[in-house]
């Protein structure tokens, strides 16, 4: 017997900006814990819906054969700061997340058996004024007590029980610190050393792909009857994932004396010759701009281009195998040149900042 399914949506109306506009971007839910029941032992896969039209609908287990199961719920949106996770409990035929229970923090417990209550492996229970009593604390080392008014702290695990002040450590009450210090893998350098690798493995470091195509011009422009096409042999390749910024940057030179033939970067879903365009830098979405790149536009009287980088948030749509694939797009008549040899190379650089507000 299959799992019990339920539908999840948006309501009736979805995700939507203050002003009634439709939402751009995912919804992610995740079971809270791994849950067992009715013969299965439900994982903590993430299950992630793209928003259409500023909704979404699709199918998940709901709570019939594990009654624990709860679904950690993290909004995606394009352009907004994004709320704190949520919990829920799919439970029904229906999973409506604008009307659903809401649990505050990443998770909440169903209930505490009182069995576990005092007991090993359990809880600590709380006295009067909510607090640990000392008889549930670790004997012999550790934190005896804190008080209040002044910030010491009662440390255990000496025969004096010494009161260390907090901020100011008398000297008579760290004499074997050194000692301690130097016990320890490396002694001090080695600690040194390992708060520098824990901070370096925390900081954030940013994805960049860049390329120089000095190949050959591509003269002439190909004859696109019409339609945007990806230009061949120009792609650069950056991995992404939903919710990540990338932000792209292109220096080299065309030439069009018909005025017949306009250039674009494209976000791409396919390869040559059928490839997808589902993204245009220019606009910032999957319709082009009239001619293109304006920065690009063929130089007329009185109008004076300006270039500069441009970046877009990745949705969904915008991604094949956990990558972005950009392309030039050109659209013309057979004419005009874009430079990328040895005498005139052709520089593009993407750069992944990651989730962003």
């Amino acid at each position: 017997m299959p799992l019990t399914q339920l539908t999840v949506t948006g309501g009736a109306h979805g995700w939507v900006g203050p002003d009634g506009t439709v939402a751009r971007g995912a919804v992610i839910l995740r079971p809270v814990q791994e849950v067992s029941g009715g013969g299965y032992i439900i994982v903590r896969a993430a299950v992630t819906f793209a928003l259409v039209n500023g909704n979404i609908a699709g199918q998940i287990a709901s709570n019939t054969e594990a009654a624990s199961l709860q679904y950690l719920v993290t909004e995606q949106i394009q352009g907004v700061q994004n709320p704190v996770p949520y919990v829920v409990v799919p439970t029904g035929s229906t999973l409506d997340l604008s009307i659903a229970a809401r649990g505050s923090g990443p998770a909440f417990p169903l209930y505490v058996l009182l069995a576990a209550v005092g007991a090993a492996g359990g809880v600590a229970p709380l006295d009067g004024a909510a607090k640990i009593p000392l008889a549930y604390l670790p004997s012999g080392s550790g934190v005896l007590s804190v008080t209040a008014g002044d910030g010491t702290v009662t440390m255990g695990g000496t025969a004096s029980a010494p009161t260390v002040a907090v901020n100011a450590i008398a000297e008579s009450q760290v004499t074997n610190l050194p000692a301690d210090l130097a016990s320890l893998t490396g002694g001090v350098a080695g600690v040194a050393a390992s708060v520098t690798a824990l901070n370096t493995a925390k900081a954030p470091r940013l994805v960049v792909r860049q390329a120089w195509i000095k190949s050959g011009d591509a003269n002439p422009l190909p004859s696109t009857a019409g339609l945007w096409k990806a230009l061949p042999g120009y792609e650069l390749v950056i991995p992404a994932a939903v919710g990540d910024y990338i932000d792209v940057a292109i220096n080299a030179m065309r030439r069009d004396p018909s005025g017949n033939s306009w250039l674009d970067v494209a976000v791409a879903t396919g390869s040559d010759p059928t490839t997808t365009l589902v993204r245009f830098l220019a606009s910032g979405d999957g319709t082009p701009g009239t001619e293109g790149d304006p920065a690009w536009y063929v130089p007329q009287v009185g109008i004076i281009g300006r270039g500069s980088s441009r970046g877009f948030t990745v949705e969904v749509g915008d991604l094949v195998a956990g990558n972005v694939h950009l392309r030039i797009a050109q659209k013309g008549n057979g004419t005009g040149i874009l430079y990328s040899s040895t005498d005139y190379p052709m520089f593009w650089r993407a750069i992944n900042f990651g989730q962003v507000n």
